[in-house]
């Protein structure tokens, strides 16, 4: 999305910790404290964040707050980011080698913006690729289909376990959409993306569990009177499943709009049976002791989101942050 810096100061509800003291030294750094929620024992994060124009930023970032990303993404205890808006994959690429030696990112030659990164003390990348395929028929009804960001693709399996099952994690980020012909490039896109992930839970061997991560960016036909929507064509025909983000709708911090429902989870009904709970969570800023200016002067105007999926031999787990679905208790914006 693009900049939409507001005058307004907001005023966190509340307050958990102040968790992620930042260590910039010589070489790689290192989390000196967990985000308050780790991932429950059998289980893997997948996590969405959009990091707002990595690389090309006005006013540009500077290389202690490329540090402090670093440590903060070690922070989220993920096993593989989707990561959007990589405008220069030099800076993530520095970013990543602050993280450590297990970190690696897969970026395919003539990608653009959009990138995973996986550890792989968690998982191993069996296969990665660019769906340029995307682009045109049989899959995109029209032109302009992601472009100029492609989706980008991995089939991941856990490192750990027996039995562990390969699971393919997809990164988009979709069109805006503000104006007929932009909302007409958003269904397109959703309508190919649909189409494609039908084609693969048809194809022997492929795995089932499938995982869309990115930013969907909503729907602009309701702007007038929610905000922004599920979006438009990617539920169509029941193939994909929309994750809620019970501790809190929005997922964008700037003011007006940290109230906007942007889509950032999608999952296929065979993923959703390994979840530990069907819904996302969205890690926001005042989890570390900041506002959303403190938060988006060196971050994002997005926060992180994640969801947490369960090896096939381990029996479920209760996740410590549950705790915080219950909208009602005042969390949630």
């Amino acid at each position: 999305m693009q900049d939409r810096r507001g005058k307004s100061v907001r005023v966190s509800s509340r307050f958990l910790a102040c968790l992620a003291t930042l260590l910039f030294t010589v070489g790689s750094v290192h989390a000196t404290d967990e985000f308050p929620y780790p991932t429950p024992e059998g289980y893997l994060r997948i996590l969405s964040w959009n990091i707002e124009f990595l690389g090309e930023r006005t006013p540009p970032r500077t290389q202690e707050q490329h540090n402090a990303i670093a440590s903060r993404m070690l922070t989220f205890d993920a096993a593989v980011m989707a990561l959007q808006e990589i405008a220069d994959q030099s800076v993530l690429e520095y970013i990543r080698g602050r993280m450590g030696a297990n970190w690696r990112i897969f970026f395919p030659e003539g990608g653009h913006e959009t990138t995973l990164m996986y550890d792989t003390n968690k998982v191993e990348l069996l296969q990665g690729e660019m769906w340029d395929d995307l682009r045109n028929a049989p899959y995109a009804d029209g032109p302009h289909c992601f472009q100029p960001s492609p989706a980008v693709t991995g089939v991941f399996r856990s490192v750990h376990g027996t039995n562990p099952q390969p699971f393919r994690v997809i990164c988009v980020a979709i069109r805006w959409g503000w104006t007929t012909p932009e909302d007409d490039i958003k269904k397109n896109e959703g309508r190919a993306l649909r189409r494609k992930i039908v084609e693969l839970l048809n194809t022997p061997g492929e795995p089932r569990e499938i995982f869309l991560i990115g930013d969907m960016n909503g729907d602009p036909d309701n702007i007038d009177t929610s905000m922004w929507g599920p979006h438009p064509t990617l539920a169509e025909g029941y193939t994909l499943l929309r994750l809620p983000k019970e501790n809190g709708n929005g997922t964008t911090v700037v003011p007006p709009v940290w109230e906007m429902g942007i889509d950032h989870c999608y999952v296929t009904h065979e993923a959703k049976d390994f979840l530990a709970k069907p819904s996302a969570f969205v890690i926001r800023e005042e989890y570390y002791g900041e506002d959303w200016q403190q938060f988006e002067e060196t971050y994002s105007d997005h926060n992180p989101i994640f969801t947490d999926y369960r090896y096939h031999d381990v029996p479920p787990a209760r996740a410590a942050y549950w705790e915080l679905y219950d909208t009602a208790s005042g969390i949630g914006r």
